[in-house]
């Protein structure tokens, strides 16, 4: 209406800040934008699926899996989809599927069109200290003046670590409706199990063996690798 009134093209479009160019391909299709449902974003929606059946499926699946809180990842859809492909009753209904290659690229347009994303599982964070930095300056500026005044080898300066290691090792991200706001992954409920890796490394570059540590008052049973300590 603006620009019908009188104004320039590019007096219009600097006015609302868009491009030109943008404004130019809305007046060219103005009939087309006002007979348009008001919530639609776009007058081309892009290809429309090769086999919209089979589509419907796998959305159905992947909300299946995300109720039980399972992680579903883009490799699980893709080898879903090749088994269904596989299967009589879809080969009927769509032509050609059992050759059908179910790419990345088809991938991504199946998400889009039904509104999925790759999701992180929702957790809270842990906080660093405000003070991080002044006291890693500190600690280090410390040990430098200890190698000095003792005049530590460098081989005998070790920095040393211990870090939990679950059992279960559930995935952090799943395939899952864009806008929910809580993300939840199903997990066999040993997640919080876990046993102790202890990792050193010395000053010179020398990495010493890991040691691992368990919660049994005897060593366990098996085939541990000669490169690590239990």
């Amino acid at each position: 209406m603006y620009h019908e009134n009188g104004h320039s093209k590019n007096k219009t479009a600097a006015k609302f800040n868009i491009q030109t160019k943008q404004l130019r391909d809305w007046i060219s299709k103005k009939p087309q934008l006002l007979n348009v449902q008001p919530g639609l974003k776009r007058l081309n929606r892009g290809a429309c699926p090769k086999y919209p059946a089979l589509e419907t499926a796998l959305v159905t699946w992947v909300k299946e899996k995300r109720k039980k809180q399972y992680a579903v990842s883009r490799s699980m859809i893709q080898m879903k989809a090749k088994v269904l492909a596989q299967q009589r009753q879809w080969q009927a209904i769509c032509y050609g599927i059992e050759s059908f290659s179910f790419s990345n690229k088809w991938l991504d347009g199946f998400m889009n069109r039904n509104n999925l994303s790759n999701r992180r599982c929702t957790t809270i964070a842990q906080r660093l200290p405000d003070d991080l930095i002044e006291k890693q300056q500190a600690f280090l500026a410390f040990i430098m003046y200890r190698r000095i005044q003792y005049d530590y080898p460098l081989a005998l300066i070790g920095n040393m670590d211990e870090t939990p290691v679950s059992f279960d090792l559930p995935s952090n991200t799943t395939i899952d409706e864009l806008g929910a706001r809580s993300v939840s992954i199903r997990t066999t409920g040993h997640e919080k199990t876990n046993f102790t890796v202890v990792l050193t490394c010395m000053a010179d570059g020398t990495k010493l063996l890991p040691l691992i540590i368990f919660k049994l008052k005897n060593i366990p049973k098996g085939n541990f690798p000669p490169e690590v300590i239990i």
